[in-house]
């Protein structure tokens, strides 16, 4: 959105998109632990709106079975900021009490679900008024 919108001006001809999913069409020959057909996902470089792109294997992360392209494309961004929020910026640790703005959101989902995996106490700002949008989902503690 913000390509689209020049708040990142862009030197034109240019392709917008940061995250992306696919499979593997063609591999370099010093490329290792992937194979063609294997169904991957990835973030930065841009030019993700295109239907081919050549990307380097250390960006490509793989998509579990059961998990569609759409929703591995688009949790990239989104998993990335929830993993160094919990992992980096404050390493959660077991005993640790965490405080999740809008936990209902993306990037909130994800972070709520890696703070109680590395065992902290998930408490949202205030108690939720309507229920999360995707039943069945790990919420807040409380």
């Amino acid at each position: 959105m913000y390509h689209r919108t020049g708040l990142y001006p862009n030197t034109l001809p240019f392709t917008p998109g940061l995250e992306a999913a696919g499979a593997i069409t063609a591999l370099g020959p010093e490329v290792a632990g992937f194979k063609v057909g294997d169904r991957v996902a990835y973030t930065d470089p841009a030019r993700a709106y295109a239907e081919m792109a050549v990307v380097k294997a250390d960006r490509l992360v793989p998509v579990p079975k059961g998990l569609s392209a759409r929703d591995a494309a688009a949790a990239m961004l989104q998993g990335m900021t929830a993993h160094y929020l919990s992992h980096t910026t404050y390493p959660l640790e077991a005993g640790d009490t965490c405080l999740v703005h809008a936990a209902a959101g993306g990037v909130g989902l994800l972070l709520v679900q890696m703070a109680k995996r590395r065992g902290a106490r998930v408490l949202p700002p205030s108690p939720p008024r309507r229920r999360p949008p995707w039943p069945g989902r790990p919420g807040p503690t409380r």
